[in-house]
């Protein structure tokens, strides 16, 4: 992620979900009145896990949209990235790999495979799963009031 302090801090937020150390309903039921885990945020009430934040809470569903529209518009991706990013999504078979995806993408194998072809491309696909994290990250915190400018920008 570079010096860059707002890309540090979106590695920050990945690194929190991927160790399962990031603060899900599902975590904080131990600590909280909130003691079945499930989501505060969606009227289905599904278990407030890592999985469900990034791919299904329905209350973040504008959020998820936003990001393929920003993927759309940035020049800065190029297209074998961004031909990466949308296999991975419009595979229906499975949740876990697109949450492998976007905890740590440098695991799957046609990862793998294209980056030996062309390297660059681990930076695309991290910097996209960074801003997909952070922007669930923001999204929420801000539907439950714990947003906090000052500590995540």
């Amino acid at each position: 992620c570079g010096n860059s302090s707002y890309e540090i801090c979106k590695a920050i937020v990945q690194a929190k979900m991927l160790s399962g150390r990031y603060s899900t309903d599902r975590l904080l039921r131990h600590f909280s009145q909130n003691n079945d885990g499930l989501c505060v945020l969606c009227p289905e009430k599904s278990e407030g896990t890592i999985e469900h934040l990034l791919l299904q809470c329905s209350s973040l569903t504008k959020t998820r949209f936003n990001i393929f529209l920003m993927l759309n518009d940035n020049k800065q991706i190029c297209e074998e990235s961004k031909k990466i990013i949308l296999s991975v999504f419009n595979d229906t078979t499975t949740t876990n790999k697109k949450v492998q995806f976007l905890l740590d993408c440098s695991t799957l194998p046609e990862v793998i495979a294209e980056v030996q072809n062309k390297s660059d491309i681990l930076v695309d696909l991290f910097k996209f799963s960074r801003s997909w994290c952070y922007s669930i990250n923001k999204s929420r915190l801000k539907l439950i009031g714990r947003w906090n400018k000052q500590f995540y920008s």
